[in-house]
């Protein structure tokens, strides 16, 4: 075993915590764009990490298993978040996707695009 392969696995290892680490930082600013190009540079560190020589040491694998369990949670939030505003935007592009609101009598009123059968048509 030679030192350029440690090293190697060293730098490895120091690279994708430091990715994982701006993950975290992405997601707790909701920058998903860049959250998207980190997740894209991790891709290939870790399938050379995992293809390294000399495996990582046990401390090394520690704190790269602790920095993942941080993440996770906040990629679970974003993707939640997601999800939630995707359904948001699906409901008010909706055809029947209306709102009640009040007139200036106080009397509700929908606002929102006319449903089937809700327009006269006039020949």
């Amino acid at each position: 075993m030679d030192n350029d392969t440690g090293a190697e696995t060293d730098r490895l290892a120091a690279d994708l915590h430091g990715n994982l680490k701006a993950q975290i930082d992405m997601a707790r600013a909701g920058d998903l764009a860049g959250l998207e190009r980190l997740i894209r540079r991790a891709e290939p560190l870790i399938h050379r990490f995992e293809r390294a020589e000399r495996p990582a040491s046990p401390p090394q694998l520690a704190q790269l298993i602790e920095t993942a369990r941080r993440l996770a949670p906040l990629l679970e939030g974003s993707a939640q978040g997601m999800r939630a505003a995707q359904k948001r935007l699906a409901a008010l592009r909706a055809p029947d996707s209306d709102f009640n609101s009040y007139g200036q009598r106080g009397d509700s009123a929908r606002i929102g695009q006319p449903r089937r059968g809700d327009l006269e048509r006039r020949a």
